[in-house]
């Protein structure tokens, strides 16, 4: 990461609790530029680690418990175009259907018995309700149909540039519902960001 330029990156979930509002409250408490790492045990959605992923010169440790979540950014990460290619292909069919809501629940479905496809995640979160990211008592993702006319490609765009942020060298992404290992691995100039849900 180190004097690499900034990269806009558009928020390709919406995510409970998300600080995309927060982030010009929030930008004068953090530093332009850091020779630490920024650690994220809690990361959700992400707005505070992509839109200043470039300040930190020494990488990112990102974390969250939900094991949906961090298997897409590791996707992502692994290779965003492939991501992309298959939420384009949701989208435009989800687009020329006339069963949306049929289609949806089918994808939810699906994600349900197995297909746990970051692309499954993100057109379900994209499509669903309010944005909402909720499993029932079987760990089943079970936000209803948000009853969208249509869904907009420029996500895709946002993944593609999301896997540019996560492909930079220095970010490393855990799955990890427990944040004590912080206060091992954090080091003398890293920045730690902690917002509990």
């Amino acid at each position: 990461m180190t004097g690499l330029p900034p990269i806009s990156c558009g928020p390709y979930l919406k995510y409970p609790g998300g600080k995309r509002s927060l982030l010009e409250k929030y930008s004068p408490h953090f530093p332009d530029r850091s020779e630490g790492r920024y650690i994220e045990p809690m990361v959700g959605g992400g707005a505070l680690f992509f839109n200043w992923s470039h300040r930190w010169q020494a990488g990112a440790i990102i974390s969250d418990k939900n094991a949906d979540l961090i298997n897409t950014y590791k996707e992502i990460q692994r290779d965003a175009y492939i991501v992309a290619a298959q939420l384009t292909a949701l989208i435009r069919y989800y687009n020329e259907c006339g069963d949306k809501r049929g289609f949806f629940e089918g994808v939810r479905a699906n994600f349900n018995i197995g297909e746990r496809s970051a692309a499954n995640f993100i057109f379900m979160n994209r499509c669903g309700f309010n944005g909402l990211v909720r499993y029932n008592n079987k760990g089943e993702f079970n936000v209803s149909w948000g009853k969208r006319e249509s869904l907009s490609t420029r996500v895709v765009t946002d993944v593609k540039t999301a896997g540019g942020v996560l492909t930079r060298g220095g970010v490393e992404i855990r799955n990890s519902g427990d944040f004590s290992w912080v206060l091992t691995e954090a080091i003398a100039g890293d920045l730690v960001y902690f917002d509990p849900p």
